[in-house]
This record gives C-alpha cells, structure tokens and sequence, in this order.
C-alpha cells in the first residue's frame, strides 16, 4: 500500500504541477480517477491469462527502456546539461568538484557501456524467438511446463512494450524543440529589438 502511495503521487503531482489538469479538480476526485484507471488496467493480471501477461510485462515492459532512460540522463547530463556545470553542481553541494576518474566515467566510460549493453539486449531479443512456458495438462511431460511460441499480435505487443514508453523522451525534446523554433521565429517576426541587436552584433 505505501509504494502505491507514491506511485500515485508520482501521477498525480506532475499533472497538477504541469498544468494538465486544473487545481479546481478535488483531489480526492483526481486520485479516485486515477485509482479507477490503473484498477482497469490492471484486470488483464487478473484473468485466467493474467500470469502470462505478467510475464510479458516483465521480461519486456521495464529492462529496455530503463537502459534508455539511463542512457539518455547521461548522455543529458554529460553533454546537453555539460560537465563543467553538473562539476559546479558538485562542488557546490560537496563542497569538492569531481575528479578526472568521475568525469570521463560519466562522459565516455557509462554513455559506452550502456550503448553496448542496448545493442547485446536488441540483438538476444531478435535473434531469440519470442515464447513462453505454458501449463499444458496434454504435454508429454506435464507437470513441466511447455515451451511455445507466442502469437504473432503477442510479439507485436512485446516490441510496442518494449519501445513505446521510450519513444516519450525523443518526442517530448522533439516538440520542445519545435516550440523553441516557432516562438524565435514569432519574436523576430515582431520586430524584438533584443533579437535585432543580436542579430547586428
């Protein structure tokens, strides 16, 4: 129950801080709504399929995009936020900036190894054929359970699983980007006089 505190919390504060929904909405309303949602989600656990849906969830829902993510917030932070900051940071929070060991650790060594390990995990998941071990009372050798090969809309789950909730970090800088371009172009447009002495300079 405690981490399903958090784990709403983890909902529910970046849609109010963000503006997605409106601070006149009750929050008890916003946290039974979204209780509501993750119960219907989660019914596909609860039926007679539901342990091999978990496994589906399991083996290909979390390993990949958490090798995204890492790889992503190193190269964010090693390269777009920069090393000479994030170092400030350090030293401002340590009271010490990090050595040469940690620097080329976090720009070189951790961007490396999580490109190597992504590229090992892509190429075990294609060249290994998507299955799973089923309970089949007709197997020769029941109890053990039975290797078989998934369904072909399985396997495309498996792939939108593995690669969907990946796809967030690109298109979310993608459009930032875009509203970046478009709001320098609305501001120069309008004749901004900072943009023109920029521009003179």
């Amino acid at each position: 129950l405690s981490s399903m505190f958090g784990n709403l919390e983890g909902i529910i504060t970046p849609l109010l801080d963000l503006g997605v929904l409106r601070r006149s909405v009750p929050k008890e309303v916003l946290t039974g709504l979204v209780c509501l949602l993750c119960f219907l989600s989660a019914t596909c656990f609860a039926l007679q399929s539901g342990s091999y849906w978990l496994q589906v969830f399991d083996s290909y829902a979390a390993p990949l995009n958490l090798i995204i993510f890492a790889f992503f917030e190193v190269v964010g932070i090693a390269y777009v936020y920069g090393m000479p900051r994030f170092s400030d940071d350090i030293a401002c929070m340590t009271g010490r900036r990090p050595g040469l060991y940690w620097r080329v650790t976090w720009k070189v060594v951790s961007p490396l190894l999580l490109l190597t390990i992504f590229v090992a995990y892509i190429a075990v998941l294609a060249w290994t054929p998507l299955s799973y071990r089923a309970w089949d009372p007709q197997y020769a050798w029941f109890p053990s359970r039975q290797e078989k090969s998934y369904p072909g809309w399985v396997q495309a789950t498996c792939v939108l699983l593995c690669f969907l909730p990946a796809l967030w970090v690109p298109a979310v800088a993608l459009v930032q980007q875009l509203a970046k371009r478009r709001q320098k172009q609305d501001t120069w447009q309008d004749g901004c006089p900072k943009l023109q002495e920029g521009g003179a300079s």
